[in-house]
């Protein structure tokens, strides 16, 4: 006589009902449009922000890491700026622009010693 087959398992996790998949959140999101915004400016203004807003360089210490001046560091980082503001414009991004110029007025007070 045969053995009778065990019933096959069910196993609970296949009887929930599935989740949709998340949304983005509103982070991701956001960074996708500053990711946008950055691409809008030239390799240069990138470069800038990059050491100043990022690295936390000063003015002057960018200006020689790039063989620049720092008149020239400053233009860059004012265009990128404007570049980004013009990028950004628009709803929901109240909080960003704030934060933004935040930053760019302690830069500025930094050029503005350098210079």
């Amino acid at each position: 006589m045969k053995a009778a087959r065990p019933a096959p398992l069910r196993l609970r996790a296949a009887t929930r009902p599935r989740r949709a998949a998340p949304a983005a959140s509103s982070a991701t999101r956001e960074r996708t449009r500053v990711a946008g915004a950055l691409r809008a400016c030239t390799a240069r203004e990138q470069l800038v922000l990059v050491l100043l807003l990022y690295e936390r360089l000063t003015p002057r210490e960018a200006a020689q890491a790039l063989g620049l001046t720092s008149r020239q560091v400053e233009r860059a980082y004012l265009a990128a700026l404007a570049d980004l503001q013009r990028a950004l414009r628009g709803r929901g991004n109240g909080r960003l622009s704030r934060a933004i110029a935040r930053r760019s007025i302690s830069i500025e007070a930094c050029l503005k010693k350098v210079s």
